[in-house]
């Protein structure tokens, strides 16, 4: 009986710093997701837009698969009151491998509009989750903040906190508070580690002390920008509870918050990291 591949998913960090070869290289012999935030990310890049679109499209031809957006899987666990399974979303990847393979050239208008639209109002619409999110955990911030304080600068075990401190306010209740309303049963939902939901809310919690840590948060279009791209960060993190490795160059705020979050999983800099047992026989 053949064995389940490893899924392994990849950033804009790494998908940027790596070559379109290496990329395609690379797919044909791992189960390599390009997710739907991946896309927007590069479709909305001022500087390389066209080249990231490119061999983003070159990369799904060669053998890639995609994933919905963080929105879409909550809507989904809302919807039918269980945790969300396997992470590609087989239906999607053949159609957008399709579309590419009708369109010579690849632009929002379209392809990949649709995509691009449903990326731009998640990111909006998990925005101001966070924000309200953000607001019920913040009596909790300043005792937390005395605690971090001690850990002179060490961000993998600043993360470690947050994310213990999140799960003691209770992720259900928070979950429920900020997005009950999605579901017909909210007593139902997000009942455990288990759901998307569930690790969205806590990644969420992390990044709100982080926030208050750092002292940011406080308002202005620069901010806007800076929590959005976060927030799309945020997504890597959270789809790598449902995979088994992730690529990433960020050190920022991927890797410490994916180790913190996910001790048991892979953490990868580098295609060449990934070891033989991630290796796929397609045939």
């Amino acid at each position: 009986m053949r064995s389940i591949p490893k899924i392994v998913i990849i950033d804009k960090d790494m998908f940027r710093g790596s070559s379109t070869i290496q990329l395609v290289q690379f797919v044909q012999n791992h189960f390599l997701i390009l997710s739907e935030v991946l896309l927007y990310e590069c479709a909305t890049d001022e500087d390389s837009h066209q080249e990231l679109l490119k061999r983003f499209k070159t990369v799904m031809l060669a053998g890639a698969y995609t994933c919905p957006n963080s929105w879409r899987i909550i809507n989904r666990e809302a919807y039918t009151l269980q945790p969300y399974g396997f992470l590609a979303d087989l239906n999607e990847t053949s159609r957008i491998r399709s579309e590419f393979e009708k369109y010579r050239n690849v632009s929002i208008s379209d392809s990949i509009g649709h995509i691009y639209q449903e990326a731009t109002n998640s990111a909006r619409t998990l925005l101001d989750l966070a924000k309200s999110a953000s607001t019920a955990i913040a009596s909790k911030i300043p005792e937390v903040d005395r605690k971090a304080r001690k850990l002179e600068g060490n961000k993998s075990y600043r993360f470690q906190l947050w994310l213990d401190n999140a799960q003691n306010y209770g992720i259900h209740k928070l979950a429920i508070e900020k997005a009950g309303h999605l579901t017909r049963l909210p007593d139902k939902y997000c009942l455990s580690e288990k759901w998307v939901t569930w690790q969205y809310f806590r990644l969420i919690s992390a990044l709100t002390f982080e926030y208050a840590f750092l002292r940011k948060g406080k308002g202005g279009n620069a901010e806007l920008i800076r929590t959005e791209h976060d927030l799309q960060d945020i997504e890597y993190v959270l789809f790598l509870s449902r995979a088994d490795g992730l690529l990433t160059k960020d050190r920022k705020l991927v890797k410490p918050l994916a180790k913190a979050a996910f001790p048991e999983k892979d953490v990868f800099s580098s295609l060449d990291e990934v070891p033989d047992e991630y290796l796929c026989h397609w045939d």
